[in-house]
């Protein structure tokens, strides 16, 4: 079982993890534990997993992720973490995530973005922040967005996007980086921008 690379938890009703559940398991590159019933992610579920590069935890009832979380994976490539009523992550939570490329945050009843969520993550390429509730996004969010030079995909489509003086920065971010970047989003309000880009 140490051995192990490939791991696949998901549609098992689990609704906890206790801490070092995977510590036993240092080769397991891929874990998908979506499809579940877990509301919470502990500080020390992922303790021991060093090798871990891809995890799926989409599509469970997560409400809180523990700052230091995902400390550990410093090799993670990739997170799915879409369709989680999440609402809120703290600024660090992805900080030692130093190579992960892929993002997705779809549908996970975002209403902010921290500024400093992203600073570690210079080698980010594909983020979803998709069908949320972001209605705005601060020019310091957008400013460490924007150092992140191999981001080729971004969607932010389906957001209640009010578009105001408050998002000029994310909306010159969009248009300058356009021609590099995959990028959809829309202004919800007033009612006078409803649908443009």
């Amino acid at each position: 079982v140490s051995n192990l690379e490939i791991l696949n938890l998901s549609y098992n009703h689990i609704q906890q993890l206790s801490p070092n559940t995977f510590q036993l398991l240092p080769h397991l590159h891929k874990l998908d534990i979506s499809n579940n019933d877990i509301s919470r992610i502990g500080k020390d579920v992922f303790t021991g997993t060093i090798s871990l590069r891809e995890l799926n935890v989409s599509r469970n009832a997560i409400l809180t992720i523990a700052g230091g979380t995902f400390d550990s994976l410093s090799k993670l490539r990739s997170l799915d973490l879409s369709h989680n009523p999440i609402g809120h992550l703290g600024g660090h939570v992805f900080g030692n995530l130093f190579d992960m490329q892929r993002l997705n945050l779809c549908n996970t009843s975002l209403s902010s973005l921290e500024d400093n969520l992203f600073t570690s993550n210079q080698y980010l390429s594909y983020l979803d922040i998709s069908h949320n509730s972001i209605r705005t996004v601060g020019s310091r969010f957008v400013d460490n967005l924007g150092n992140l030079k191999n981001m080729t995909h971004l969607d932010a489509s389906l957001n209640p996007f009010l578009c105001d003086c408050h998002l000029y920065s994310f909306y010159l971010f969009l248009h300058t980086r356009g021609r590099f970047l995959d990028a959809m989003a829309k202004c919800q309000t007033p009612i006078a921008m409803a649908g443009m880009s």
